[in-house]
């Protein structure tokens, strides 16, 4: 067979599959009109909503439990514990020790807060900066720390538990040279839980409440 007829045949050959590639292109865009509609459905099969752009921050009540009643008998080994495994990877403890992905928290409770010499804090955490971290609101701050400074750069969801919290605030409050006063007994009263109202006296001579019959009069 000469050159010719073997160019010949090659040619003829590709001419051949390009003819059949659009053939078939042609016949499965002619079915998927047939089956599939090429109109929106008036009503999705599938809703999707919007992801949140940002996690919320964690709810805390109105009534934040307060732990002031909690401190005097808060065991402070197992706030040691907790901070120990929960905030030591970004938070050391011990007198002098450097900052790390957040401030050093030695003499914390009672000193000035956001204002740890040498760290840089959030705009958030410097415009929240007024007086010195208390029990009150180291307690909402520890609750929540995204509720208490909305903003804030520390990502901690919170201690949810009243007890845990107040074992940790006893932990981080020796953490000072002079830690500062535990709460007076009047101050313990005030943040106690009231008590419930004691039921009201019942008059002399009331009568007696339905159902509950009398006693009958002896014999004379």
């Amino acid at each position: 067979m000469s050159n010719t007829d073997k160019d010949s045949l090659l040619t003829n050959k590709i001419a051949a599959g390009v003819l059949t590639a659009g053939l078939v292109l042609w016949g499965a865009n002619r079915l998927a009109e047939v089956f599939v509609s090429g109109e929106a459905p008036k009503t999705p099969a599938i809703t999707l909503t919007a992801l949140p752009t940002a996690a919320p921050a964690a709810a805390v009540a109105a009534g934040l439990e307060s732990i002031i009643p909690l401190l005097a008998g808060a065991d402070v080994s197992k706030g040691s514990d907790f901070v120990s495994q929960q905030c030591s990877s970004c938070h050391t403890v011990t007198s002098g020790g450097a900052d790390g992905v957040g401030p050093n928290l030695y003499g914390v409770v009672g000193g000035p807060m956001f204002a740890h010499a040498g760290f840089t804090y959030s705009d958030a955490a410097k415009g929240k900066a007024k007086g010195n971290w208390d029990y009150d609101n180291m307690n909402e701050w520890l609750a929540s720390p995204n509720h208490f400074d909305p903003g804030t750069a520390m990502s901690y969801s919170g201690i949810k538990n009243t007890q845990t919290r107040a074992d940790v605030v006893a932990y981080l409050r020796t953490l000072s040279a002079s830690p500062l006063p535990l709460p007076t007994p009047d101050q313990v009263k005030a943040a106690s839980p009231a008590a419930a109202p004691a039921a009201p006296a019942k008059p002399a001579g009331a009568p007696a409440p339905t159902g509950v019959s009398k006693p009958a009069p002896t014999a004379p």
